[in-house]
């Protein structure tokens, strides 16, 4: 058995055998339905195959790992205010549709914004390079609101959004943490808690790259219970790991399975 099925078959022999309630199976349904918007042909795979389940799922309150990580979600939690969290692949952020702008311009809800590159120093721009088949770092809105984090006085600013390689689709992104997952060190992971405060690990592992060598490093946040991920994301500097051109790239694009947008 191999280590994602090692860690999470004991947990799913745990789990009651009772019928979910009308609400409950009405979530799963709707979150279903958005799984196989975002993979398409790729769903009977990733649901068949148990790679849906690494991920941490809780149809009563609407938390969802997998979402989480590729189009990003708005956690109100205990407050009013609805927080921008996860978002980790750019294609992924159309599931949530687009919003029409005050000029009347159509833009996607949750996106990746480029427009502070333009003003940006050559530092600036550097940082946010973006390599062809690489993680990449960037500034992003989710739901239309700027994903933001606080300052040292106080106050709040854009932070940086760690991506998947925008040329993976949403399987190979699955695949991705599902190789680093496999080869992390989950039992000596750092405890920590959530934003939530129930307890989780965090454990970094790698997965590899499109030209079978180079390996991105991908940080886990494991829910320390049920050992199913909460969050995955690229660890990236903007500096570049493989160092493809456009043309280096389409010829290493091999990605793990058949059914991967990036492919000869």
């Amino acid at each position: 058995m191999n280590t994602l099925a090692a860690n999470i078959a004991p947990v799913l022999e745990q789990q009651p055998a009772a019928l979910p309630s009308a609400e409950i199976a009405a979530a799963i349904e709707v979150r279903e339905g958005r799984l196989r918007d975002l993979l398409g042909v790729d769903y009977d795979y990733a649901r068949s195959s148990g790679l849906i389940d690494l991920f941490d799922y809780h149809p009563e309150t609407g938390e969802d790992g997998l979402i989480h990580i590729l189009a990003g979600d708005l956690d109100t939690g205990d407050g009013a205010v609805a927080i921008p969290g996860g978002y980790h692949h750019e294609e992924s952020g159309r599931l949530w549709g687009t919003v029409t702008g005050e000029n009347g311009e159509e833009r996607p809800a949750t996106r990746v914004d480029r427009g502070h590159m333009e003003s940006g120093n050559s530092a600036h721009r550097k940082k946010f390079r973006e390599h062809p088949a690489e993680p990449y770092i960037a500034r992003v809105a989710i739901g239309d609101r700027p994903k933001m984090a606080l300052s040292p006085d106080g106050g709040v600013v854009p932070t940086n959004n760690a991506m998947y390689p925008k040329e993976y689709d949403p399987l190979a992104v699955m695949q991705a943490v599902r190789m680093a997952y496999e080869g992390a060190d989950i039992a000596n992971g750092r405890p920590s808690v959530d934003d939530h405060g129930r307890p989780v690990i965090i454990a970094d592992g790698q997965a590899t790259l499109i030209d079978g060598a180079s390996e991105m490093t991908v940080r886990l946040i494991i829910n320390a219970e049920n050992k199913r991920v909460e969050t995955a994301f690229p660890l990236t500097n903007g500096k570049a790991i493989m160092g493809l051109s456009e043309a280096d790239m389409m010829a290493h694009a091999t990605y793990q399975t058949p059914t991967s947008a990036v492919r000869n």
